[in-house]
C-alpha cells in the first residue's frame, strides 16, 4: 500500500471514530447521567453549543491548515476525543457530561479538517473525488455501524464505548507512526464576512431546532437564519470563493 492510499484510510478511519463518539456522546445523555428537567435543558444547550464550537473549529483551524501539519491536527483532534470519551464514562451529573460534549466537539472539529485536508493533499487530482465519496461515506458507515451494535440499548452503550476509546487509541497511534508529508496551503484567502455569515447561520439554525421556546423567538431565530445564509450566497458569488477552501483544491 503506498503512502498516499494509506493516508486516505487513515483519514478515513479517523473521521469514523469522531461520528462514532459524537453518537455515543448522545447516548450517554440518555444513559449516563441523572434524568431531569434540569439535566434535559443542560444537554439541549450542550448540544448547541457543541455545533457552534464545531463550526468555528472548523473555519479557525481550515484556515491555519497554511501553517501546520494536518497530521498534527488530526493527532490532536484525536487525543481530544479519546479524553472526552474516557470523560463520558465517569458516571455524574449532566453538567460534567455537557462540558465532556464541549470538549468532544472540539476534537470533532479538529479530527474533521485535518482527515478532510488529508485526503485532498494525498490524493491526485483525478482520483480526489473518488477519495472525497470514501472520506464523506464514513458518515453514514457510523450510523450503520451503531445500528448494527444497537448502541441504544443501555446495556451495550458503556462496552461499546470501550470499544470506541480502543479504536481512538489505535488510530491515534497509526497517525503518530505514520511518515509525515509536507502539504501545501490548502488555500491563499480567507473570507472572514464570510465565516461569520456562516457561523450566524448556522447558530441560529441549531438554536431553532433546538429550542421550544416561543413561536414569536422561532420566527426570529428563523428569519436570522435566512438572512445570513443568503448574505453568505451573496458574499460568495461577489467574491468567487469559498470560505474554508479554495476551489483551485477542488476542481481539475
Amino acid at each position: 500500500m503506498n503512502l498516499a492510499v494509506r493516508h486516505v484510510f487513515i483519514a478515513c478511519a479517523a473521521l469514523l471514530v469522531a461520528r462514532l463518539t459524537m453518537l455515543d456522546h448522545g447516548l450517554a445523555a440518555v444513559w449516563g447521567v441523572d434524568r431531569g428537567d434540569d439535566a434535559l435543558g443542560t444537554i439541549e444547550w450542550a448540544t448547541v453549543a457543541g455545533d457552534v464550537v464545531a463550526v468555528v473549529t472548523l473555519l479557525v483551524f481550515a484556515r491555519l491548515g497554511n501553517h501546520i501539519r494536518p497530521t498534527t491536527f488530526l493527532a490532536a483532534g484525536l487525543v481530544i476525543l479519546g479524553l472526552s470519551t474516557a470523560g463520558s464514562l465517569i458516571p455524574g451529573s449532566a453538567t460534567l457530561l455537557a462540558w465532556v460534549m464541549l470538549v468532544s466537539a472540539l476534537g470533532a472539529g479538529l479530527t474533521m479538517v485535518a482527515s478532510m485536508l488529508i485526503v485532498l493533499h494525498s490524493t491526485p487530482r483525478k482520483g480526489r473525488g473518488l477519495s472525497l465519496g470514501f472520506w464523506v461515506a464514513m458518515y453514514p458507515v457510523a450510523m450503520l455501524a451503531g445500528e448494527v451494535l444497537d448502541i441504544n440499548s443501555p446495556q451495550n452503550w458503556r462496552p461499546i464505548t470501550y470499544g470506541i476509546l480502543a479504536a481512538t487509541v489505535v488510530v491515534l497511534i497509526v497517525v503518530l507512526t505514520q511518515p509525515h508529508r509536507e502539504f501545501v496551503g490548502t488555500f491563499d484567502t480567507f473570507d472572514l464576512v464570510g465565516a461569520l455569515l456562516w457561523l450566524v447561520g448556522v447558530s441560529a439554525l441549531a438554536w431553532l431546532l433546538i429550542d421550544e421556546a416561543s413561536p414569536v423567538r422561532a420566527v426570529i431565530l428563523a428569519i436570522i437564519a435566512l438572512a445570513a445564509f443568503g448574505a453568505l450566497f451573496a458574499q460568495t458569488r461577489r467574491r468567487g470563493s469559498a470560505a474554508l477552501i479554495a476551489a483551485e483544491v477542488l476542481t481539475r
